[in-house]
């Protein structure tokens, strides 16, 4: 694990045995568990679902699929990538249930991966700093279909490499790379289609 939380729960407390107190029935571990986590796990929730009340439904629901499928994890994949995909699923099972996908305020949430995206850009002239064009990026985002739009997110916004993501959605790294690139060539497609439509 890489993250800012992952290293502060290593720090103070050793992950193997807080998740062995979990598996015993330890109430304050599972506490200490999720306060490590929800952060995360609500971030994560957010750039899938665009919807801040969805999201904190989503952090309860993850963290109650992790207490009754704690035992399933045997240390395969690093904890926070299990978690994730725990997450992923929710979300993704939440927008198969309620078909919800409204638009979080670019104003309370600043993609900084939208401009790590756009870097990737073969066309140097594309530039994403402004309101208005990251505005126009989100609605695009929002147009693919969930597997483009997950894999995406998990990618720029969560740092996680296409093994981690692979894991987490429990499909080859090599499919991984190919969403990832689908994705990006999805995205300048609809965005070109856009600007053409203005002329």
């Amino acid at each position: 694990m890489t993250s800012v939380a992952a290293h502060s729960l290593r720090t103070n407390l050793n992950l193997d045995q807080l998740l062995a107190r979990c598996r015993q029935g330890d109430a304050a571990a599972f506490t200490q568990l999720m306060h490590h986590y929800q952060a995360r796990v609500y971030h994560a929730a957010c750039a899938i679902l665009h919807d801040e009340v969805a999201a904190k439904d989503m952090v309860q629901e993850t963290f109650l699929r992790v207490y009754e499928r704690l035992d399933s994890f045997q240390g395969e994949a690093a904890f926070e990538t299990w978690l994730l995909a725990i997450t992923a699923n929710c979300c993704r099972d939440y927008i198969r249930r309620r078909q919800v996908r409204r638009a979080l305020s670019l104003e309370n949430l600043t993609p900084a991966w939208l401009r790590r995206l756009a870097r990737r850009d073969q066309q140097p002239e594309v530039q994403f700093e402004s309101l208005e064009q990251r505005r126009k990026l989100w609605r695009l985002l929002d147009r693919l279909d969930d597997r483009l739009r997950v894999t995406l997110i998990l990618h720029y916004d969560f740092g996680m490499s296409g093994e981690e993501i692979g894991d987490a959605l429990g499909i080859a790294k090599t499919t991984v790379y190919g969403r990832l690139s689908e994705g990006r060539r999805r995205l300048y497609e609809l965005w070109h289609e856009e600007e053409i439509g203005r002329r």
